[in-house]
C-alpha cells in the first residue's frame, strides 16, 4: 500500500513540476532519484508528454476561437455607422483578434513543438 501512495504522490509531483515549466530531463532524473522502476518512469513521462500536447492543442483552439471572436466583434461596428468611438474599438478589436487567431495557427501548426521532449516553457 505504501509503495502506491509513494508512486501516486511521486507522479503529482511531477505533473506539478510540469505545471510550473520544469524541464522533462529534470522531472526524469527527480523520478529516478525518488526510486522508481524504469517502467513507472516511462510510463509518467509518456503521460506528462501527452498531457502537454493536449495543453498545447487546447490553447490553439482557444486562440483560434477567441480569435474569430474578436474579428467579428471589430467588424460590427463598422456596418450600422462609423461612430468614431466605436471605429476606434472596432479597430483594436480586429487587429487584437488577428494577433489571436494568427497565435492560435501557429501554435496548432507548430511541428517543432509536437515532436519535441521538451515542455512549452523552454
Amino acid at each position: 500500500m505504501d509503495e502506491i501512495r509513494h508512486f501516486e504522490e511521486v507522479r503529482k509531483e511531477a505533473r506539478v513540476k510540469m505545471n510550473w515549466g520544469h524541464p522533462l530531463e529534470d522531472i526524469e532524473y527527480m523520478l529516478f532519484v525518488s526510486g522508481l522502476e524504469k517502467e513507472q518512469i516511462q510510463t509518467i513521462r509518456d503521460e506528462i508528454r501527452d498531457e502537454i500536447r493536449v495543453q498545447h492543442r487546447q490553447k490553439g483552439k482557444r486562440d483560434l476561437r477567441r480569435g474569430v471572436s474578436l474579428i467579428g466583434v471589430g467588424i460590427l461596428p463598422f456596418i450600422p455607422s462609423l461612430q468614431a468611438g466605436l471605429v476606434v474599438l472596432g479597430a483594436v478589436g480586429f487587429v487584437w483578434g488577428t494577433w489571436t487567431l494568427l497565435s492560435g495557427i501557429f501554435t496548432l501548426t507548430n511541428q517543432n513543438y509536437r515532436n519535441s521532449n521538451s515542455t512549452p516553457n523552454q
